[in-house]
This record gives C-alpha cells, sequence and structure tokens, in this order.
C-alpha cells in the first residue's frame, strides 16, 4: 500500500511542476471578482442566476482539471521513458493504475472543494 501512495505522491508533484492548477485558479480568481461586484451595480434578483453560474464554472474548471490531469499520465510517463523502469521494480501493474487514479482522483476532488469554496 505504500507504494501506491508513493505513485500518488509523484502524481501532486507532476501536478505542482505542470501548473495546471495554477491557471485554473486563475480563471476562476477573475470569474469571482466578477461576480463578487455584481451586487454593487445593483442587479437584484439577477444575481443568484449570476452566482449559480458561477458554481457551475467551478465544477466544471474541476472535470476539465480532472479530464486533463487523468488523460496524460499513463501517455507521459511512456513518453519520458520513466515507465519501464517504474515497472521493473518490485511494483505491479495494478499497483501503478491504482496509484495513479488514487493521485488523479485526491488532485481532482482537492481542487473541487477549493474552486467550491
Amino acid at each position: 500500500m505504500i507504494k501506491v501512495f508513493t505513485i500518488a505522491h509523484t502524481v501532486w508533484l507532476e501536478i505542482i511542476r505542470k501548473k495546471d492548477v495554477y491557471v485554473l485558479l486563475i480563471h476562476l480568481g477573475t470569474l469571482l471578482l466578477a461576480l463578487t461586484t455584481l451586487d454593487v451595480f445593483g442587479l437584484g434578483g439577477a444575481v443568484m442566476y449570476v452566482k449559480d453560474l458561477g458554481l457551475l464554472m467551478s465544477w466544471l474548471f474541476a472535470w476539465v482539471l480532472a479530464i486533463n490531469i487523468s488523460s496524460g499520465e499513463l501517455p507521459n510517463e511512456e513518453t519520458r521513458g520513466t515507465i519501464f523502469p517504474l515497472l521493473a521494480k518490485p511494483i505491479t501493474r495494478a499497483e501503478l493504475i491504482c496509484g495513479k487514479w488514487i493521485g488523479t482522483l485526491s488532485v481532482a476532488s482537492i481542487s473541487t472543494m477549493i474552486f467550491y469554496t
């Protein structure tokens, strides 16, 4: 089980290196800044609609991040040639896939919580 969590930790380090999360946080921050200024202009009932739109956008940003991360994990390992030495170690393919899955699931879940908050 330690091997699986080590692989999941490696996924986190790779996500921080690629800076995908930062780009989505900047987009979400500008969206939230625009949404917070709408009540100042006296729109009244339309603000609830716009706030719901903001929550929808945060879910969409989380889905984009999850799809982007998960679709590139194993092909990037194969392109760089790092998957072959990794599989030559005493680790099974199931542990590798579970580790990648736990890593991408945790990144997507935590980013969804951050976006939604």
